[in-house]
Parts: C-alpha cells; sequence; structure tokens
C-alpha cells in the first residue's frame, strides 16, 4: 500500500494499468510530465515514428495528440531534423505522478522498488536502453541513466532485482552481464513491438 498515489488512483481518477505501466516507464525514459499542466510530453525522431504512434495507440484514454515538426540541430550536425511528438491531455492521474516523480529535479519514487514491473521495464528499455553488441563476444544490455542520482539508482536497482535481473551501476548507466542481458530480453519480449 502506497499512501497517497494509489488511494488517488484507486477512486476512480487513475489509470488503466496498460495506460499507468506506459506512463511510469516513459517517466523513467524520454517522457515528462509539464508542471503547469499536467500532461505527458515525449518525443522521439521521425526514425522511431513508429515506436511513438505505438505508445500513442496504448495512451489513447488520455486522448493523446502527435505533431510531427522541424527542430534545431546540435552543433555541427544538420541544420535541423524532424522528430514525433506525442503529447496527452492533461489528467488527474498525471498530476498525481508528476508529485511521485518530480521535485527540483526527475527522480525516482521509492515505491519502483516494489512496483517496477517488466512492461514498465520494456519502456525505459525502448526508451533509454540498448544492447551493445561487441566484436566476438556476446551482447550486452545497457540503460542510460544519466537524469538520475545514487539514491535513484539504488531504487531502480532494487526494482530490478526483485524481478530477477542483476545491474551494476557505472558511466551514467545500469549495465547487465551476458546472462542477465538474456533474462531482460526475454522478461521484455511480449511487450516489445
Amino acid at each position: 500500500w502506497l499512501p497517497g498515489l494509489f488511494g488517488r488512483v484507486a477512486t476512480g481518477q487513475g489509470l488503466s494499468p496498460l495506460a499507468f505501466d506506459v506512463v511510469c516507464g516513459t517517466l523513467l525514459g524520454d517522457g515528462h510530465i509539464r508542471p503547469a499542466t499536467s500532461l505527458l510530453s515525449l518525443g522521439h525522431s521521425a526514425q522511431q515514428r513508429d515506436y511513438a504512434l505505438f505508445k500513442f495507440r496504448l495512451l489513447a484514454e488520455l486522448r493523446p495528440v502527435v505533431d510531427e515538426m522541424q527542430v534545431a540541430a546540435v552543433s555541427g550536425g544538420a541544420k535541423s531534423y524532424s522528430i514525433v511528438q506525442v503529447r496527452t491531455r492533461a489528467h488527474r492521474a498525471l498530476r498525481i505522478l508528476r508529485q511521485e516523480f518530480y521535485s527540483a529535479r526527475k527522480r525516482v519514487p521509492p515505491w519502483m522498488a516494489t512496483r517496477l514491473n517488466e512492461r514498465m521495464l520494456a519502456f525505459w528499455f525502448m526508451d533509454d536502453g540498448h544492447t551493445r553488441l561487441r566484436p566476438g563476444r556476446q551482447p550486452v544490455a545497457e540503460i542510460a541513466t544519466c537524469a538520475f542520482d545514487e539514491r535513484d539508482l539504488s531504487v531502480l536497482v532494487e526494482g530490478l532485482l526483485r524481478l530477477g535481473l542483476r545491474a551494476t551501476v557505472g558511466r551514467g548507466r545500469l549495465h547487465f552481464d551476458v546472462a542477465a542481458t538474456r533474462q531482460l530480453s526475454e522478461r521484455i519480449a511480449s511487450f516489445v513491438p
């Protein structure tokens, strides 16, 4: 039982389990909830358009909208590049989640140590993870965690361990060895398009 968050979700102001997991996984990854409007926003490059539209469909209860636009590029690159942005409508449950995931900066709520599940993990991995291919060696997975501090990382490591996945922290990433990479792939496979 988590006072506050889940008490309010249970009173009819919440999200379906699917939307809740997609939102939480996205907040661990590339998404953010705007403070003034309590809406979820996420953006992906045009090459990841299908993935953005996949999330759009899964978040239908939040009446999302999709915008495709050109944005200014980074120094030294092309002058602009295409992105796909998905924004939901404001929602009370998103306001509650914003309070859980943000203070002065984005953080990992302590309840993620016991509530992180495979579907959340799948969306977090699809946003910020990758499998590193190494010539002559088996692949290993990593998830970027630059936005999170040591306390946040300990919550995430605990949540992963509860799922049976061992990860180590280093260089702004969570690292999985070969065996954990295989387990991670098996755990999230049914949620990956």
